[in-house]
């Protein structure tokens, strides 16, 4: 990667046909907390967010998001590409003869399957609707701002913290990671929806968990039994110290049945409706393999709910003088936006969930958009994470008990690939696990990259390029 300076942005050239349009980002702030426990005693330490964005730059146009190391005149680029691809640096390769580190681009791909089981939200439905008159009358004093910065506090579980070897790395991928959320809630408005990773939590055994049968593999795996995992969540965590809570699994979410199928294990995340600044219910949770980005195909959808939008399809009255429109309840063809019910997108919302998402933030008290930390105000960017993601190491952190690790791009359009083995050394027939997602800048042949889950010519840093440019 070669890097150079274009007034306030910073171009960098991944390879030919591939150059980044980099900016600062700011996802931080100014004073992160994160909390670790030893020997049962949880001990916080402060990290100054503007330090720990010094190195991470976004490119809005390709949805970009990286972090640039550099050392010894060498750069290391990490992060998203496009929605697809992943890059990542090799540091045991050779240099090239300019002296350039080697890099490792790949390709991923976002689920399919995106069913969520919220037992518990229709219990909650009478009890909002008995406060809508109420929040109405409430919304007519309120100031909504223009933007709203919801302050997010992340609690990871030790499945998904223990591939990071030092904090800073784990806080990295979590900053890009929000940065990815934020570039798909930009066309918001009434108010501009924008999120701030406020603090960390590493927290061990909050996954309520099970074995079953590994998916596409004889042996039995460890689940986070979906249900019972969020309801345990909403009793130890429901009242976030923040706007919301994020509990990131490295495990995957599935209902424990006698007779466990794939289709057990469809569901990806859960939130209630209308979580954020909830007293209650202020927690939304997410499977991800760690390094993967998967993460940035699912959080969105979740974060969604909490912000007052149901499914594409549904409709939900959070205030009577922000009716939703007659033509969002529909019978067939949702769309391929982000909340929908089953396929959902990865790019971008529907005018019916903005809707809904800005007449439920007219319902919010103004204590919910006075900024509980100090915000770092710079915005600057970075390479899209799946432009250095390593598939093969994603693939043995999803499915450790496999014999080999085979990365098959059967849906590359979609942005999605596959972890297959062989069940015997012997064998010359594969068996594939659960399909995964492509990172935004991920590799996905033919030139293209990943971006907000459509495979197209975009550069490493997620902006639109010709067939020649990003070949």
């Amino acid at each position: 990667a070669k890097r150079k300076y274009n007034g306030r942005k910073e171009l960098v050239h991944i390879k030919d046909g591939l150059t980044l349009t980099l900016e600062k980002l700011s996802v931080l702030a100014d004073s992160l907390v994160f909390t670790e426990s030893t020997s049962g005693i949880a001990t916080e330490t402060i990290m100054k967010g503007t330090e720990l964005e010094e190195n991470l730059y976004q490119d809005r146009e390709k949805m970009a998001a990286v972090a640039l190391e550099e050392s010894g005149g060498t750069i290391e680029v990490m992060g998203v590409l496009s929605d697809k691809l992943r890059i990542a640096p090799l540091p045991l390769m050779a240099r090239s003869e300019e002296g350039h580190l080697a890099h490792r681009i790949y390709e991923v791909e976002p689920s399919i399957h995106h069913e969520e089981y919220d037992p518990a939200l229709s219990d909650t439905l009478p009890e909002q609707q008995a406060r809508t008159k109420r929040r109405t009358r409430a919304a007519s004093t309120n100031q909504v701002p223009d933007i709203f910065l919801v302050e997010v506090h992340v609690m990871v579980d030790e499945h998904h913290y223990k591939v990071f070897d030092r904090r800073e790395a784990l806080v990295t991928y979590l900053a890009l990671t929000i940065a990815l959320v934020n570039m798909r809630y930009e066309d918001t408005s009434g108010p501009n929806i924008r999120f701030l990773l406020t603090s960390i939590q590493k927290e061990e055994g909050f996954a309520q968990t099970f074995n079953a049968s590994d998916i596409g593999w004889p042996d039995k795996r460890m689940y986070a039994e979906a249900n019972k995992t969020y309801k345990h969540l909403l009793e130890k965590y429901g009242r976030s110290p923040a706007d919301i809570t994020v509990a990131v699994t490295g495990l995957i979410f599935a209902d424990e049945y006698d007779y466990f199928t794939y289709d057990d294990a469809r569901v990806q995340g859960q939130a209630r409706l209308g979580g954020v600044c909830n007293v209650n219910y202020s927690m939304v949770m997410v499977e991800d393999v760690p390094m993967s980005f998967g993460i940035v195909s699912r959080l969105p959808h979740e974060l969604g709910h909490a912000l007052g939008a149901p499914h594409d399809g549904e409709t939900y009255t959070w205030n009577n003088s922000l009716p939703p429109r007659n033509d969002c309840r529909k019978d067939r063809d949702y769309g391929h936006f982000i909340m929908h019910p089953y396929e959902p997108g990865n790019g971008e919302f529907s005018n019916c969930s903005k809707e809904h998402m800005t007449a439920f933030i007219s319902t919010l008290s103004t204590s919910c958009f006075d900024l509980k930390t100090k915000q770092n105000c710079t915005t600057e960017v970075k390479k899209l994470p799946g432009v250095s993601t390593n598939l093969t190491k994603i693939c043995k952190l999803a499915h450790p008990k496999f014999l080999e690790w085979n990365v098959v791009r059967q849906d590359k359009e979609n942005c999605r690939f596959e972890c297959c083995s062989r069940l015997s050394l012997e064998y010359e027939e594969l068996t594939c696990g659960a399909e995964h997602v492509l990172p935004d800048g991920a590799d996905c042949g033919d030139g293209k990259r990943c971006v907000k889950g459509r495979c197209g010519y975009y550069d490493e840093y997620g902006a639109p390029t010709t067939t020649r440019q990003a070949a």
